[in-house]
Protein backbone atom coordinates (compact mmCIF):
# COMPACT_ATOMS: atom_id res chain seq x y z
CA UNK A 1 0.00 0.00 0.00
CA UNK A 2 1.45 3.16 -0.90
CA UNK A 3 0.74 6.34 1.18
CA UNK A 4 -0.34 9.73 -0.46
CA UNK A 5 2.83 12.05 -0.05
CA UNK A 6 0.15 15.12 0.94
CA UNK A 7 -0.95 12.32 4.08
CA UNK A 8 3.27 11.71 4.63
CA UNK A 9 4.32 15.44 4.61
CA UNK A 10 0.85 16.22 6.96
CA UNK A 11 2.05 13.30 9.32
CA UNK A 12 6.16 14.54 9.58
CA UNK A 13 4.38 17.79 10.42
CA UNK A 14 2.24 16.44 13.00
CA UNK A 15 5.18 14.48 14.42
CA UNK A 16 7.46 17.83 14.52
CA UNK A 17 4.68 19.39 16.04
CA UNK A 18 3.96 16.50 18.70
CA UNK A 19 7.95 16.48 19.39
CA UNK A 20 8.47 20.47 19.53
CA UNK A 21 5.23 20.36 22.33
CA UNK A 22 6.96 17.41 24.37
CA UNK A 23 10.43 19.26 24.47
CA UNK A 24 8.58 22.63 25.33
CA UNK A 25 5.66 20.63 28.23
CA UNK A 26 7.79 17.96 29.67
CA UNK A 27 10.63 20.77 31.32
CA UNK A 28 7.53 22.79 32.70
CA UNK A 29 6.09 19.77 34.35
CA UNK A 30 9.18 18.37 36.29
CA UNK A 31 10.74 21.67 36.90
CA UNK A 32 7.28 22.60 38.72
CA UNK A 33 8.50 23.91 42.29
CA UNK A 34 6.89 21.41 44.72
CA UNK A 35 5.10 22.70 47.36
CA UNK A 36 6.46 23.68 50.76
CA UNK A 37 4.84 23.84 54.13
CA UNK A 38 4.24 27.21 55.53
CA UNK A 39 6.69 28.62 58.14
CA UNK A 40 5.14 30.41 60.80
CA UNK A 41 8.43 31.26 62.28
CA UNK A 42 11.03 32.12 58.96
CA UNK A 43 13.95 32.65 61.04
CA UNK A 44 13.39 29.48 62.77
CA UNK A 45 15.75 27.87 60.29
CA UNK A 46 18.48 30.44 60.72
CA UNK A 47 21.88 28.61 62.93
CA UNK A 48 22.38 30.72 65.89
CA UNK A 49 25.72 32.22 65.94
CA UNK A 50 28.15 31.65 69.36
CA UNK A 51 28.64 35.11 70.81
CA UNK A 52 32.40 36.10 70.40
CA UNK A 53 34.57 35.59 73.59
CA UNK A 54 35.79 38.64 75.69
CA UNK A 55 39.49 38.17 75.55
CA UNK A 56 40.60 40.89 77.85
CA UNK A 57 40.30 38.13 80.91
CA UNK A 58 42.56 35.74 78.95
CA UNK A 59 45.18 38.03 77.36
CA UNK A 60 47.24 40.93 79.97
CA UNK A 61 48.76 43.79 78.49
CA UNK A 62 48.75 46.00 75.65
CA UNK A 63 49.63 44.98 71.89
CA UNK A 64 50.13 46.60 69.08
CA UNK A 65 49.20 44.08 66.47
CA UNK A 66 47.33 41.42 65.36
CA UNK A 67 50.60 39.23 65.38
CA UNK A 68 51.46 39.91 68.66
CA UNK A 69 48.16 39.07 69.80
CA UNK A 70 48.20 36.07 68.56
CA UNK A 71 52.01 34.82 69.43
CA UNK A 72 50.76 35.40 73.28
CA UNK A 73 47.53 33.21 72.37
CA UNK A 74 49.85 30.27 71.02
CA UNK A 75 51.92 30.52 74.01
CA UNK A 76 49.05 30.10 76.41
CA UNK A 77 49.36 26.50 78.35
CA UNK A 78 45.05 26.36 78.36
CA UNK A 79 44.61 26.29 74.28
CA UNK A 80 40.61 25.53 74.33
CA UNK A 81 40.86 24.44 70.60
CA UNK A 82 43.49 22.24 69.06
CA UNK A 83 46.03 24.22 66.41
CA UNK A 84 46.39 22.40 62.94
Amino acid sequence: MRIPPKLKRNATWLIGLAVTLAVIVIPLVLLQPRATEARDNPAAGVPTRVPETDHTNLLKGRYASGPEVTAACLQCPRRPHPTS
